[in-house]
């Protein structure tokens, strides 16, 4: 069985590659390009946070939420082209970073 793992684990290290764009870190899979398209600080308002994009991405996006000066879990509740709202679960006011990252190409994948 730890000879499977190990296998598992040696032939999926390949798949995750180290890239830095726009001094960016993020891991991504061979072929797949992305990019930070914005990022910023923000506070919720009696637990949440309103985002309105000042130009809308062309392709879907993900938002990276990381709390700052106090432990709370937040979550992205919706998104759309204009932007996105972040909620805090016990609807306190934190402060938080976020970057928000699009895909400029799909990997080509061949079987």
């Amino acid at each position: 069985m730890k000879n499977i793992l190990t296998i598992i684990l040696i032939a999926l290290l390949p798949a995750l590659v180290f890239s830095q764009e726009n001094n960016v870190r993020s891991y991504k899979a061979p072929g797949e390009k992305i990019k930070a398209f914005t990022m910023g600080s923000g506070k919720t308002t009696n637990g949440e946070f309103v985002y309105s994009f000042s130009s809308k991405p062309k392709t879907e996006y993900n938002v990276v939420i990381t709390p700052s000066k106090q432990y709370s879990n937040l979550y992205v509740t919706s998104k759309n082209e204009d932007g996105f709202v972040i909620k805090a679960d016990d609807g306190a006011d934190v402060y938080f970073d976020f970057v928000v990252f699009v895909r400029l190409e799909a990997p080509n994948l061949k079987e």
